[in-house]
């Protein structure tokens, strides 16, 4: 009994050793993440646009937005080009899509005063007439 005792102690060390030193190793090596002070807000396809500039105004009258930029489906459709690589002249099934055929909505590209409140102006932001979804920006730690 006098040996299990000690032999116990040490194996408990033993694993907790082996676990911080895993742990250490996956944190190392994986990505931190974090707000950014970015905001997509996509809005219900209904709106006029009179209702879309008083929605705009609204949102740009919160203490933690800097800037709000209106995107057409069409810009959103080429910048989501761009970022797969895809050339405007390309006849793939992406560019088909432009025009009427174009399945994503208008949106609204924000800026935001404090990333850490982007949660925050977010639901506050969900609660407005005419919002569909508004999202903040992940991004990796730099």
């Amino acid at each position: 009994m006098k040996i299990i005792v000690p032999l116990l102690s040490l194996l408990s060390v033993a694993l907790f050793a082996t676990a911080a030193l895993a742990y250490g190793l996956v944190i190392e090596h994986t990505p931190m993440i974090q707000f950014s002070s970015r905001m997509d807000v996509i809005l219900d396809d209904e709106l006029d646009d009179d209702h879309i500039e008083t929605l705009l105004q609204s949102i740009l009258a919160m203490d933690n937005v800097l800037s709000a930029e209106f995107i057409h489906p069409d810009q959103a459709l080429q910048e989501l080009a761009e970022v797969l690589g895809v050339a405007e002249n390309d006849s793939s099934i992406l560019m088909s899509l432009a025009g009427d055929q174009n399945p994503l909505r208008r949106s609204i590209r924000l800026g935001l005063v404090d990333a850490r409140l982007a949660e925050e102006t977010a639901v506050a932001i969900r609660q407005m007439q005419g919002v569909f979804r508004a999202n903040p920006i992940w991004e990796p730690i730099q």
